[in-house]
């Protein structure tokens, strides 16, 4: 009996390890896996990533990436479970807006692990992902 129960604790810990905090479980491996997981966040955006960009999330946060890391905690996730992992951004322009208004994603292997809605205008509203 304690033997499963030894097996059960390191699977569980395992599986959190694959997804360390990513709220859709779905791997996300093409552009239209993309678009689909934003639109079902209820945004609509134009279905070609206008920027895409490879970045390591650091180790040690800055500031920045503290106050950053605040408004992911605000849609439920967490970069600080994904320091040191390489991950990409992409960019999407969202539909109808008056302004210039975008939607990142940011993926690591796959899965969903943050992103934002911002302005393109300097000092412009950022937002998190509903």
């Amino acid at each position: 009996m304690a033997v499963f129960l030894i097996l059960a604790a390191v699977l569980l810990v395992s599986l959190e390890f694959v997804n360390l905090g990513s709220k859709i479980d779905k791997k996300i491996l093409t552009n239209e896996d993309r678009v689909n997981v934003i639109n079902s966040l209820g945004y609509d955006v134009i279905p070609d990533a206008v920027e895409v960009k490879e970045i390591t999330i650091p180790k040690t946060f800055s500031d920045v990436y503290t106050e950053y890391n605040k408004l992911q905690q605000k849609a439920g996730y967490n970069l600080l479970n994904y320091s040191g992992y390489d991950v990409v951004i992409y960019k999407y322009k969202l539909s109808g807006t008056a302004d210039e208004m975008f939607v990142n994603i940011i993926i690591c292997d796959g899965l969903l692990i943050g992103g934002d809605v911002s302005a393109a205008r300097l000092g412009g509203e950022m937002l998190p992902l509903r």
